[in-house]
């Protein structure tokens, strides 16, 4: 817990920046900056869908890391990188025939040189996840994102196009590259042909899936921008958005300490079984207020934040918070499979569920961004417990004990948003205006989560019961 606080006060820190400078970008640009710049990061997102190959995970959990298998992974992140850049490049005029749309040239190549930083920064970040040298990542992400945002919201200031969105989103991977390679200074080796042989042998399975993984993930918003328009895209893509960022924040908080952690108790598997699903309890437990109250405030959330003219996501924006609630412990289902490297259990699995989303986005197109949300809601709520199941017998856990984990967390952070939901209600009876009501539902919110913080440390403390301690 110490661990996840030092990353979560640094993600928070990141959040409310990173949600700050949103809200000044579209209330300067509007929807239709927002809305041409995520038809590239979208479409890039599913090109650039096995991300890096599972390579960072690969350095987490290997227990025979060596310099020669850094080589090895610095050799495969870096040629994904080449290659990526290379045929993004390339593919440029393609990307502007499909949209119809001129002007996203230039967030199509900006998204794969932010890409590329990414894929390049894997070594060290995964060698710093191994070490715990977790405040050194939370100040990394924290201070390059705090760089981006004093490049972009000037600029926002000067032109109204997609520069100062496309400043905000390339300058942060690129200072959080070149930090770490300067912090923690992998000692490299030339790689062999085993070295190469067992990355792959792990990187396979997750390659696989992380392509499928986003794929799913990021196909709405292509069709979206592609059957509805740019505008409405702008709007969905607010939406999921803002949603990801506190969801992503605590999620991948404890996923990132966990890692590690768990990695050394796969000898027992009662032990394991029970500390992930604490884990799950816990990340369901904090994450349900957030999207039930989002999904309640949303009015005022939108119309304060962002303007009136951001009013029509508001159906769309209250739909993908419940799904939120929903899928919440997705981020920490995928350490069955690299915990265990049972990677190719993990392609498998998205197999199965991509066919499923794909058709859920379609389904919704009919009836515009709301059907689009509500799809994905009905969607991601049928296939979280069966993935929830799934994961325990990979991992060789019993799966009643992370559906339980789930099911208690979801119906105690739903106890614990009824004071918030109440604060809301009241607020809104008594006539406050917009601002004045978003402001006490916010203030009751943070109690609430405080409150809940405090439950956690003592979940996963386990002082009683040492084995359990994460």
């Amino acid at each position: 817990m110490r661990s996840v606080t030092i990353l979560g006060v640094g993600r928070v820190a990141g959040l409310l920046l990173s949600f700050a400078t949103m809200a000044l970008l579209l209330r300067q640009l509007g929807p239709e900056p927002f809305g041409v710049v995520a038809m590239a990061a979208g479409l890039m997102a599913i090109v650039s869908g096995m991300g890096d190959a599972g390579v960072g995970d690969s350095l987490v959990t290997d227990p025979e890391l060596d310099e020669r298998r850094l080589g090895a992974a610095l050799v495969l992140t870096g040629g994904i990188a080449a290659l990526l850049s290379a045929c993004a490049l390339l593919a440029t005029p393609l990307v502007v025939r499909f949209y119809d749309q001129p002007a996203v040239a230039w967030p199509w190549v900006v998204s794969a040189g932010s890409v590329a930083c990414h894929l390049l920064a894997v070594v060290p970040q995964g060698l710093a996840r191994r070490q715990e040298r977790f405040s050194l990542l939370a100040w990394t992400r924290l201070c390059s994102m705090i760089l981006a945002a004093l490049v972009a919201i000037p600029l926002a200031f000067s032109r109204a196009d997609v520069w100062p969105i496309l400043a905000w989103q390339g300058v942060s991977p690129l200072c959080a590259l070149v930090v770490l390679w300067l912090a923690v200074r992998p000692g490299l080796a030339r790689p062999t042909r085993h070295s190469l042989s067992e990355l792959w042998r792990f990187s396979r399975g997750v390659a696989g899936f992380t392509a499928l993984n986003v794929l799913s993930r990021n196909a709405d918003d292509v069709i979206v921008g592609r059957f509805l328009g740019e505008k409405a895209l702008g709007y969905y893509a607010l939406c999921y958005r803002i949603l990801t960022l506190p969801l992503g924040l605590i999620g991948d908080s404890f996923a990132t300490v966990a890692q590690p952690r768990l990695t050394r108790l796969l000898g027992d598997p009662s032990a394991l079984g029970r500390a992930l699903g604490d884990l799950i309890r816990a990340v369901t437990l904090l994450t349900t207020p957030i999207c039930l109250g989002a999904a309640l405030a949303a009015p005022e959330l939108i119309e304060v934040v962002f303007g009136a003219a951001w009013l029509p996501a508001l159906r769309p924006f209250q739909l993908l918070a419940i799904c939120g609630a929903i899928s919440a412990p997705g981020r920490l289902l995928g350490l069955c499979y690299t915990v265990s490297r049972n990677t190719q259990a993990l392609a498998r699995w998205a197999l199965v569920t991509t066919p499923i989303i794909l058709f859920g986005f379609f389904a919704g197109l009919p009836w515009g961004v709301t059907g689009v949300a509500a799809s994905v809601t009905i969607v991601f709520g049928a296939l979280a417990p069966i993935s929830a199941a799934v994961g325990a017998r990979v991992l060789g856990v019993e799966a009643r004990v992370l559906l339980r984990s789930n099911a208690a967390g979801l119906g105690w952070g739903a106890l614990a948003s009824l004071p918030l939901g109440g604060a809301y209600l009241l607020t809104r009876q008594l006539g406050l205006s917009a601002p004045a009501v978003l402001a006490a539902t916010i203030a009751v919110g943070a109690l609430c989560e405080l409150g809940l913080l405090r439950h956690t440390w003592r979940l996963l403390k386990g002082a009683d019961q040492p084995e359990r301690s994460l």
